[in-house]
């Protein structure tokens, strides 16, 4: 390639349908002969297989990140419109069995992604994009009248294709460029949103509760989906909230009537249902939760209260004005999507609620006696490849954790992977304690004796648990100096001493912990738990 490897972002691979697709094997077969229609197809098969072998060498190599687009499905069964549908010999049919199948080649690989096109020119209306208008059904691409200049001699004057038919492949093109970037940001977690708080009235339902009551209309429509989003969100391991001015005590006695089963109060991880400005409200939830504005956002139908948000926390995201794009921003934004469901992300928002509850109990005892009371677990494990299990995890809390980050460093597959080739590692650590499984929370990531970055949860900050990842570290190093990168950043004042407070000094820009000169500093109580 003309640049390093470590400069691409992601690469794209475009199929051709015409190779694992040619005229020579589909277009004479005979319609009656089922049998040499499937074997036909298992070639096809094995040409895409044979295809992404070839083409996939920057992906085995480097895991740089790969998106593949799909084939464009025939618009109709070229046989005629009575035809069996679902049946190989329908080229239509046959292009969407190729799809499942890449699809499938697909989610066997790590780092490979699918970049449906197929659906995209379903959305914008084929009919304005596809080919096969003027093309066989295995030509499978937009459609252009680049060869006008060849008709040009006929008796009667042609007119360009492109002047008898309205287009939109240049929109086409924007589309899938689009998706693919969204693609990226939901790969690298680019700017993600972690919690969303939601008004009530007029925001989750139609009316005001404590003047016009729920009835079905408040519910159906718009209120319904996004009911759904919300669920969806719970599961991709985003938090819910609430912040309304409303009678606490009423909302909690008419909820059921109004959600049944379908949402639950205990769904949102904080509630702050009371009189006092939505600013102080949300301040205690960020609070509460450990994340900063600028993971948040802010759903509210009331232009003002939206205003005094938006002068209160500057970088939060705030929507509300159109209540009906909610669901699709919700459910579609790249901000608020995931590349998987992990076991942490699930149990995120019951987890998180324990963790303020234990918070609050634990106002009234000595900190030491708090943690003891805990019962802390903590696994370290070592992760030195893309393919070990719990790496996808770690990759994620790379590149969603701001505040607990010594560096603010974002990393690309192939980062790591490189990280790996050169013997450095990710020492990462999962914590439980008597009330919760917080799962992997913390990574130190090492190289040689150099601690290249060191990341945590904010779910478990108090718990001591950076200074027995630091105890665990100075036992790996066995007697060898250390060394450190620190960059302070807007968001991690959580970790701006802490390398001071665990006993490292500064040197030449660097962080450094000599264990003859300064053994580590922890606390007791975390000294005896590591």
């Amino acid at each position: 390639m003309p640049r390093p490897i470590e400069d691409y972002s992601f690469q794209i691979i475009q199929p051709p349908l015409r190779t694992v697709f040619p005229e020579s094997l589909f277009l004479r077969l005979d319609y009656h002969n089922i049998k040499a229609t499937k074997n036909a197809f298992k070639k096809s098969v094995e040409l895409l297989e044979l295809f992404f072998d070839h083409v996939l060498h920057y992906q085995r190599k480097y895991s740089l990140t790969t998106f593949v687009t799909n084939f464009l499905v025939p618009q109709q069964n070229p046989l005629g419109r009575l035809f069996p549908k679902y049946d190989l010999r329908n080229s239509a049919f046959y292009v969407e069995e190729l799809n499942r199948h890449l699809s499938k080649i697909i989610e066997k690989k790590n780092h490979l992604y699918l970049t449906d096109i197929n659906e995209i020119a379903g959305s914008l209306g084929r009919r304005y994009i596809q080919d096969d208008v003027l093309h066989i059904s295995n030509h499978g691409t937009i459609i252009d009248d680049f060869d006008f200049a060849f008709d040009l001699r006929r008796l009667e004057k042609p007119t360009r294709f492109s002047k008898q038919y309205p287009l939109n492949t240049s929109g086409f093109i924007d589309a899938i460029i689009h998706e693919i970037i969204s693609h990226y940001k939901i790969v690298s977690q680019h700017n993600p949103v972690k919690i969303v708080i939601f008004d009530l009235d007029h925001t989750l339902w139609r009316g005001v509760l404590a003047e016009d009551g729920i009835h079905l209309v408040g519910l159906e429509g718009w209120p319904l989906g996004l009911l759904e989003a919300l669920l969806v969100l719970k599961k991709r391991g985003i938090l819910l909230a609430i912040a309304s001015k409303n009678e606490e005590k009423l909302i909690i006695q008419q909820w059921t009537e109004i959600f049944g089963d379908h949402l639950k109060l205990d769904d949102f991880v904080v509630r702050k249902i009371n009189w006092k400005e939505k600013a102080e409200n949300i301040n205690e939830i960020l609070s509460e939760v450990h994340l900063l504005p600028s993971s948040a956002l802010f759903i509210d139908d009331n232009p003002v209260e939206r205003e005094k948000v938006r002068l209160a926390f500057p970088e939060m995201r705030i929507l509300g004005a159109n209540h009906y794009i909610l669901r699709k921003i919700l459910l579609w934004a790249p901000e608020l999507q995931v590349t998987q469901i992990t076991n942490e992300s699930q149990q995120r928002t019951e987890n998180i609620s324990k963790k303020v509850l234990q918070a609050k109990q634990g106002t009234n005892i000595s900190r030491k006696k708090f943690i003891d009371s805990l019962k802390l677990k903590i696994e370290s494990l070592r992760i030195n490849s893309l393919e070990h299990p719990d790496f996808p995890r770690a990759f994620e809390l790379l590149n969603k954790t701001n505040q607990f980050n010594t560096t603010g460093q974002r990393w690309k597959h192939t980062e790591c992977r490189l990280l790996f080739e050169k013997k450095g590692f990710f020492d990462v650590f999962k914590v439980k304690d008597k009330f919760n499984n917080y799962g992997l929370v913390g990574i130190v990531v090492i190289n040689q004796y150099h601690l290249v970055q060191v990341v945590m949860s904010c779910r478990v900050v108090g718990l001591d648990l950076e200074k027995k990842m630091m105890m665990h570290t100075v036992n790996y190093a066995n007697g060898h100096v250390l060394t450190a990168n620190f960059t302070k950043t807007k968001y991690n004042l959580l970790c701006h001493t802490f390398f001071s407070d665990v006993g490292f000094y500064k040197k030449r820009g660097l962080w450094n912990y000599d264990p003859d000169a300064a053994p580590i500093r922890l606390s007791q109580d975390a000294a005896e738990s590591s």
